[in-house]
């Protein structure tokens, strides 16, 4: 019988962040600065995850969970756990098979373009804190309650490395809104 993981953290939520080249990432900075000798700080990012498979990697070892392809607006961004109620009143698509490792530091949550020169300690780079582990992730999207458009990570503790069912080549087309 596994332990039960004493995992719950406090619902993390941003308004109006802006859709910095059509998408969003949530990483783990500690996992991300490891793989680079020197760190990820002031590296070009997202030229190397665009341009080989190192995006498909970082995805798949639990580093990164990118959200692509979104319509230029501003989103309503929720982490949350599994057991956290939603925020969204209407869901239009859901991405699930991620996974995210979290250690000490808080998670990094930004704009796509941010990672064109990474710094982690950006100012506009949010920190949404979960406990140490692994995770599951879900994506969903759609609106909230203010009928603005809006993410929502969805984390499902794991006491081992859940397996990566992820699609870094996923769309993730929310419907146009309405006014």
């Amino acid at each position: 019988m596994e332990p039960e993981l004493d995992t719950t953290f406090e619902t993390f939520v941003a308004r109006e962040v802006f859709s910095e080249l059509f998408g969003f990432v949530l990483l783990n900075p500690d996992t991300l600065d490891a793989r680079y000798a020197e760190g990820a700080t002031g590296r070009d990012l997202l030229h190397e995850y665009t341009t080989s498979d190192e995006g498909d990697r970082v995805a798949a070892d639990g580093v990164a969970v990118p959200m692509l392809g979104l319509p230029a607006d501003d989103y309503t961004l929720v982490v949350r756990h599994v057991d956290a109620p939603s925020l969204l009143v209407r869901v239009t698509v859901e991405s699930p098979g991620w996974v995210l490792s979290a250690s000490a530091r808080p998670l990094c949550l930004c704009g796509l373009g941010y990672l064109s020169e990474w710094n982690a300690e950006h100012p506009r780079v949010m920190r949404p804190a979960v406990p140490e582990g692994w995770y599951a992730v879900t994506i969903r999207g759609g609106t909230d309650v203010d009928d603005h458009r809006a993410l929502e990570l969805v984390l499902t503790p794991s006491a081992k490395r859940p397996p990566y069912t992820g699609d870094t080549n996923e769309v993730l087309e929310l419907e146009p809104l309405d006014g």
